[in-house]
């Protein structure tokens, strides 16, 4: 299982252990062997949107101390919670097919308006960065997975219409054993620490 979260400004959060965590598999507590954190890559060329969104591939071992605590923080809280908020307009869809074995895929689809983000001027260029975490718990609320995406937006001024028309899509796949599951989607932006967060009730037969 894979624990991916990092911080609107592209740090690692700092103060998350292995411990903070609990991972089960029918109801038996496993051991967390690592955690991965997601970084940045250079999108291919194409549409605005595309090169707007920078999807990190993971890495390990990058859960050092970092700058931007408080914002870790809340990150980690709106994890933790219930509560749904809508600061950012931003959409979850859910979709379920079978994969190997008796595992299915759970594929989460988030769609982002872009039209409410404000962005920070650097010439020609407006930028701010979108963080997406998908989380996954099980009916006792053990958090069971989470994976981050990151949208790094660096878009020209003629670009920016059709970016904002376009929106910032991500997505994240989940491998899951039947039974029931809450899913949670947590996003915040760099520029003006917005907050949405949105949960899920779903069924694995």
């Amino acid at each position: 299982m894979r624990v991916v979260v990092r911080d609107p400004d592209r740090k690692p959060i700092a103060g998350l252990h292995k411990e903070d965590f609990r991972l089960f598999d029918q109801g038996k507590e496993q051991t967390i062997a690592q955690f991965d954190v997601e970084t940045s890559a250079t999108p291919p060329s194409g549409s605005a949107a595309a090169h707007a969104a920078e999807q990190g591939a993971p890495e390990k071992n990058e859960l050092a101390a970092a700058d931007g605590e408080a914002q870790a923080q809340q990150i980690r809280q709106a994890i933790l919670s219930k509560a749904e908020i809508q600061e950012i307009p931003v959409t979850l869809e859910v979709k379920l097919a079978r994969g190997q074995g008796e595992n299915h895929d759970l594929s989460l689809f988030a769609h982002l308006d872009a039209t409410t983000l404000h962005f920070h001027k650097d010439g020609d260029h407006n930028l701010n960065t979108v963080t997406f975490v998908f989380a996954v718990f099980d009916q006792k609320e053990n958090l069971l997975n989470a994976q981050q995406r990151r949208a790094r937006i660096n878009i020209l001024d003629g670009q920016l219409a059709g970016f904002l028309k376009a929106g910032v899509d991500v997505n994240a796949t989940f491998q899951l054993k039947p039974g029931a599951y809450r899913v949670r989607e947590v996003v915040t932006d760099a520029e003006d620490h917005h907050l949405s967060t949105l949960s899920r009730e779903i069924t694995v037969q």
